[in-house]
């Protein structure tokens, strides 16, 4: 046990606060309910301990713990709180059922890093959340909930092979496979978490579909780029025609994203038939496609590939990521000198903050 639980802080030491990923995808990680720690007594209950209670018995968990103030799980009691609240949850309304749980599964993002409530979370607060989940889930009223995702989340964030075997089943049922929260739940497995080979080997055959395909070929390509030694979903016949099939679609914005995605996959993807998908890649209608394709042929030791990272430099539209890429990978004496010249530099970080969507209007 006490191996496990040094996993399980070790796991969430580096993943708590950190989604970012390194494609197209910005995450958004769920708002977080409450912050700084929660105030503890010498004697007596704990100010989160009799919140819970009040909550639990007037059936309005959040307004009680909003009067507590903001609160950062700390200690083994704080999460013994937590725990024993998720335990009371039994004979309720569906309704009320689901609130009071996200509630305090909202709490498992809210811990100190260091600190001892972390192996009480993963161990026994993990354990009543799956049970939970299987609640709210046999409720066909609650197919759409967006708390069975959020549970998923936490599930991943803790490291837990039972976690992780939720997550596999709720994508192989699939539990709303169309959502953008699948990259959000696919997010905490970077580089290092225990459960990375289980999660891409299980969803590997079959791969899912609609856009948790699309969030599953991200995380893997994100892992793979970051050193982890997975073998990649999609290095299979079905695997690869997706692909294919990402590279062929017309373009759209929609369309041109996965395309981009499909590309980073490729220097993980075994030949004969990645060179045929480069080709199409190299040959794409969208720009941001052909510098992914440029990166990934330069990644797989092609020099072809460096020269067309280098030639990007120089437009002020894609000389960032050009630039990013080459001193990704080792190359940063290729980028032009006068791509490096102030002036240069000013305009294309211009350009590339006009290109974010949320910035456009300023324009």
């Amino acid at each position: 046990m006490a191996a496990r639980r040094g996993e399980v802080r070790g796991c969430f030491r580096r993943r708590l606060y950190g989604p970012t990923l390194l494609t197209r995808n910005t995450v958004a990680v769920a708002r977080p309910l409450l912050k700084i720690s929660a105030m503890k007594f010498p004697f007596g209950k704990s100010a989160l301990r009799k919140a819970i209670e009040k909550g639990i018995e007037k059936g309005d968990l959040e307004k009680e713990l909003d009067e507590v103030g903001d609160i950062v799980l700390k200690t083994k009691g704080d999460a013994e709180a937590v725990c024993w609240g998720l335990e009371q949850l039994r004979a309720l309304s569906p309704e009320q059922l689901e609130k009071q749980t996200n509630t305090l599964a909202r709490l498992f993002q809210e811990v100190e890093p260091d600190g001892d409530a972390i192996p009480v979370l993963g161990e026994r607060g993990i354990l009543e959340l799956l049970r939970l989940y299987d609640c709210i889930r046999s409720n066909p009223e609650t197919e759409k909930s967006d708390t069975l995702l959020f549970l998923l989340k936490i599930f991943a964030m803790y490291g837990t092979t039972e976690g992780a075997l939720k997550v596999i089943d709720a994508a192989r049922q699939p539990l709303r496979p169309e959502t953008y929260m699948w990259s959000v739940i696919f997010e905490p497995f970077r580089k290092d978490h225990p459960q990375n080979e289980l999660l891409f080997r299980e969803l590997a055959d079959p791969l899912p579909t609609e856009f948790m395909a699309v969030a599953l070929l991200d995380a893997a390509n994100r892992l793979l780029i970051e050193g982890e030694t997975i073998v990649h979903p999609f290095d299979s016949k079905e695997g690869k025609e997706r692909l294919e099939a990402w590279l062929r679609n017309p373009t759209s914005e929609d369309t041109d994203s996965y395309a981009e995605s499909a590309t980073a996959a490729l220097p993980f993807i075994s030949n004969p038939d990645k060179e045929p998908l480069l080709k199409l890649a190299m040959e794409h209608a969208n720009t941001d496609v052909r510098i992914q394709a440029a990166w990934a042929a330069a990644k797989m030791g092609d020099e072809e590939g460096f020269r067309h990272l280098a030639g990007h430099c120089l437009d002020f539209n894609t000389a960032e990521k050009a630039k990013h890429y080459l001193t990704e990978l080792g190359r940063e004496n290729l980028i032009p000198a006068k791509a490096r010249e102030p002036d240069f530099c000013a305009l294309a970080e211009f350009s590339r903050w006009c290109a974010h969507p949320n910035e456009l209007v300023w324009c």
